[in-house]
């Protein structure tokens, strides 16, 4: 138990590989179980100052965690939010331990004055009592008499014997005879040792069945809880697979997600066939993401109910007259309980429906489109030209001849200078191959370390599998070299944002593997260079949209509101209110890089690089920031190696000559013999333990800030601010105003580029216009947006006869709810065909061709200059909720990764603030460092 405490320096995760479980001993006498749930807070709270401002806004955390909703969609619940649930759960059953031990305490007082009495009564010395073993003090005790008759006869009740027994062997063993000697007894009769001893044992066991059955039940429950979560987010990475982007499924899987009803009634919809568009597949994935759903759900309500119960377990220890700071401690541990429910179980808005507006998933492949389209195409205008060319012949055959030789002549150049053409972009997209294989080559080593030895997986699993890693020297070799090649990138790299025509760089890499050939190469850069458009279009909006004094002055306000991407209008209108309360503003305003906390750590380092003698950051420091070369997708795999060498890392040293050298497996071994050896010393003592992390949280938080820029809440609301005219509750594209028309541009090149950030601003603008309507926005969130009328519209130009007519019935209810609101329809190349969708717009699907555009999906839309946008459905537009593509749901994650494993390496130091002002620190600090370790709390894995 005494290494427990030094190996909790090396953080949980490394510290827990390495221990072996031993018996669990009781806890220290004094210390107390609501230590755990303290413990608890502390380590969330660790991981929420990760997360943008969360330093001006700390009094609202709830809007903090609010953020983190991606967990539903992108992974499982946050490893370290685990072990919080996990200390929730194992406090709940130390409380139950200890309050049976507080009231078997309390019973010592009624046992010491029925046992002095009784000791009177025989001649036993002191001494005689200490040689005497256990099971001869038991014998003794019975034979104890009061008013002359035996303890045993008196209370005719073994258990109630056995609470005097126990009690007189531990008052031999502390040495307390001489003050049991001294216990006043007056009056003592036989009646009230039986009232006393019969009291006592009542206690306990009311205690111990009303107690330890409640707290043994949270304890389960938070388990159960987080299997539930995971299985739920398993159901829903299914469900998307499933969907894989099929309009009519999506749209039929986002109404039922939106439709309010409970979870049991979307089942009872989905299993009597009342929700259409769904195939057999697509069904059964469905049923099976919602009954994970309704299984943490019915957890999450347990959860709640067994935390109402310690509320119960306080009103019993008050009415024993326990210690009033176990009141206090059981009271709160009911909130974390229900608390910690809440955020494992991510309690996410619509998750379900998230799935329908994922980013990637099943590109469609546009060649067969456009070949098809070209084939018409070319039937039809050589069609048009024999036709014209029959004419000629009758008139001139001699110039049909002559425009035959030349359209032949013609023919040829042009066959000619396209396979030069072709031959140069092969060329050039080989040599881009090559390119890419020589940037992955000099991360050789990372590469082989988790291809080969981790077998593709980002963190040693056990004991064992760390034991077996470093027995072997090619293992520890790459383990060295690796380090040392990511230690240097990152520095030279990340600060500096040059990470142009590295592996980064989404230009040079952008794919997760190098494509096999050309066509795929193409593809991979045509899609490449839609979110690079879109990333530059949305840095040029927020640039030119904000006052220069903001940029070069305050540009912590900036970065504060773009790094926390919100999942829905609320909760963004929530975070601005936050961001923007006088107190908030002006710590965000006074940034300062020496000392202010208000920004996390990793954005502060970011806007304060270079900065040279000065306090602030550099006045052309955000610009460079925003407009950095765009990271790509191999930003997560050196962010998980980074993490995965993290561990190995914890469990290094350097020599006298700086040389990085690994521990041996005997250093793991000796723990076993309950001995720390030198290395394991040395690399428990070194400095800078988390370096590497920081520099890892550094790029996290860049690769976030570019995503949430290109898709986030904030962007979408200033475009908004732009665009959105009040006056006639519609868009301004074309303001008269010089100034505001060059900033509306660039609002609507910005919507252009990127049909996720359109479809947000869309979203807002509508929300804007109903409460314009009815007054204010609060009027609106009262009628829910007019959900109803809203959907009645939508569903009324999807039946209309002719879609893409003027068909003014169809219209009629839009333009009373929208008026000012061009509303076409989008139809695809099969809709087409039908005569109903003949006039209609045609939709633009996915097109990586010479010159890429991105799919903007088809429907009912609203017309914005020469594009159009998508229409949210009617339950998005009632709560406001925002797409987020599953690109930036993963960076969300990503630095969330970093931050848990920058928070658990700070465990030792939290566990000790958590103690700080306890009357026994030393004691409970060792015991909380144990328990950690050896109590089996949730996984972290």
């Amino acid at each position: 138990m005494q290494l427990a405490e030094p190996l909790l320096d090396f953080g949980f995760s490394t510290a827990k590989l390495v221990w072996v479980a031993v018996r669990e001993p009781d806890l220290p006498k004094g210390m107390q179980p609501t230590m755990y749930s303290k413990l608890a807070m502390n380590v969330q709270a660790r991981i929420d100052e990760g997360r943008a401002a969360a330093g001006v806004i700390s009094a609202n955390m709830g809007l903090v965690q609010a953020a983190a909703t991606y967990s539903a969609i992108a992974g499982g619940p946050e490893p370290l939010s685990k072990v919080a649930a996990g200390l929730v759960a194992y406090g709940a059953k130390k409380t139950s331990d200890y309050m049976v031990e507080q009231v078997i305490e309390q019973s010592g007082s009624r046992a010491r004055i029925i046992l002095a009495e009784g000791l009177k009564s025989t001649t036993l010395t002191n001494d005689e009592l200490r040689k005497m073993k256990p099971e001869e003090i038991e014998k003794r005790v019975a034979e104890f008499k009061i008013g002359g008759q035996q303890i045993a006869r008196i209370l005719n009740d073994s258990e109630s014997l056995r609470i005097l027994q126990n009690h007189m062997i531990d008052m031999v063993s502390d040495n307390a005879l001489e003050g049991l000697r001294r216990t006043a007894a007056l009056g003592i009769t036989v009646d009230r040792v039986r009232q006393e001893m019969t009291e006592a044992r009542a206690e306990i066991n009311f205690v111990r069945d009303s107690v330890e059955t409640r707290t043994q039940e949270i304890e389960q429950q938070m388990g159960a809880l987080a299997d539930a979560v995971e299985a739920n987010s398993s159901g829903l990475a299914e469900l998307s697979g499933k969907l894989n982007r099929q309009e009519t499924a999506m749209a039929a899987v986002a109404e039922i997600s939106f439709s309010g009803w409970t979870t049991q009634q979307k089942l009872q919809a989905v299993r009597s066939n009342l929700v259409t568009g769904l195939d057999d597949a697509q069904k059964q994935a469905l049923t099976r993401s919602l009954e994970a759903q309704q299984r943490q759900e019915k957890i999450v309500s347990q959860v709640s109910s067994a935390a109402g119960d310690l509320k119960a377990i306080a009103e019993i220890a008050r009415r024993l007259d326990l210690p009033e700071d176990l009141v206090k401690g059981v009271d709160t541990a009911s909130t974390i309980a229900t608390g910690a429910a809440q955020f494992l179980s991510g309690n996410y808005l619509g998750a379900i429906s998230s799935v329908t507006s994922l980013f990637g998933m099943g590109k469609p492949d546009p060649v067969a489109d456009r070949h098809k389209q070209m084939m018409e195409y070319l039937a039809s205008q050589f069609a048009a030209v024999n036709e014209r060319l029959d004419k000629v012949i009758e008139l001139q055959v001699k110039t049909v001849e002559a425009l035959n030789d030349l359209r032949k002549e013609q023919h040829q150049f042009r066959e000619e200078v396209l396979t030069q053409l072709n031959r140069i972009e092969s060329i050039t997209l080989a040599s881009n191959r090559i390119l890419q294989g020589l940037l992955k080559a000099e991360w050789r080593s990372c590469n082989a370390l988790v291809n080969e030895e981790m077998n593709g997986a980002y963190s040693v699993t056990s004991r064992d599998h760390l034991l077996a890693l470093l027995s072997d020297g090619e293992t520890v070799n790459r383990v060295l070299d690796c380090y040392k090649v990511m230690s240097g990138f990152l520095g030279d790299q990340v600060l500096p944002a040059k990470w142009a025509g590295t592996v980064i760089s989404a230009d040079a890499v952008p794919d997760d593997s190098i494509p096999a050939g050309d066509h795929e190469h193409s593809q991979v850069r045509a899609l490449q260079q839609i979110e690079d458009r879109a990333y530059k279009a949305a840095a040029s909006l927020i640039l030119a949209a904000t006052s220069r004094e903001e940029i070069e002055r305050y540009p912590a306000r900036l970065v504060s509101r773009l790094a926390q991407p919100m999942p829905s209008a609320d909760t963004a209108g929530e975070y601005r209110t936050a961001l923007a309360d006088p107190a908030a503003d002006r710590t965000l305003a006074d940034f300062d890089c020496l000392e202010s906390k208000a920004l996390s750590s990793a954005l502060g380092e970011l806007l304060c690089f270079e900065r040279g003698t000065r306090t602030v950051p550099n006045p052309n420091r955000l610009p460079i920031i925003l407009r950095s070369p765009m990271l790509g997708v191999q930003v997560e795999r050196l962010v998980k190696t980074g993490v995965l060498l993290a561990t190995f890392a914890d469990l290094s040293y350097f020599t006298a000559d700086r040389e990085m050298r690994l521990i041996l497996p005997s250093d793991i071994k000796a723990i076993s013999a309950n001995r720390i050896t030198r290395n394991m010393e040395a690399a428990r003592r070194k400095p800078n333990r988390t370096r590497l992390l920081e520099s890892l949280r550094r790029l996290s938080e860049m690769y976030v800030l570019q995503h949430s820029l290109t898709y986030g809440d904030y962007t979408a609301w200033v475009a908004v601010q732009v665009l959105y005219d009040p006056a006639t509750r519609t868009l301004n594209l074309t303001p008269i105003d010089a100034s505001k028309a060059a900033l509306a541009a660039a609002a609507v090149d910005a919507m252009r580029a990127n049909p996720v950030l359109s479809r947000n601003v869309i979203l807002l603008a509508l929300r804007h216009a109903i409460a314009d309507s009815l007054g204010s926005m609060e009027e609106a969130k009262k009628y829910y947006f007019l959900e109803t009328r809203y959907r009645s519209s939508y569903e009324n130009v999807l039946r209309a006869k002719n879609r893409c007519a003027p068909d003014e019935i169809a219209l009629s209810e839009w333009k009373k709810l929208l008026p000012g609101w061009e509303i076409v329809y989008a139809a695809t190349e099969a809709e087409r065909r039908d005569a109903a969708f003949a006039a209609c717009i045609p939709a633009q699907p996915l097109d990586l061709g010479d010159h890429p555009q991105p799919d903007r999906r088809s429907g009912a839309a609203v017309r914005v200059a020469d594009f159009y946008v998508t229409l949210p459905l009617s339950m998005e537009l009632a709560i406001g909720k925002f797409e987020q593509p599953e690109s930036l749901l993963r960076a969300l994650v990503l630095r969330d990764s970093v931050n848990q494993a920058i928070a658990e390496r700070h465990i030792s130091a939290t566990v000790a603030a958590t103690v700080s002002d306890d009357a026994k620190a030393e004691e409970s600090r060792k015991r909380l460092a144990f328990d950690l370790l050896n109590a089996h709390l949730i996984s972290p894995n």
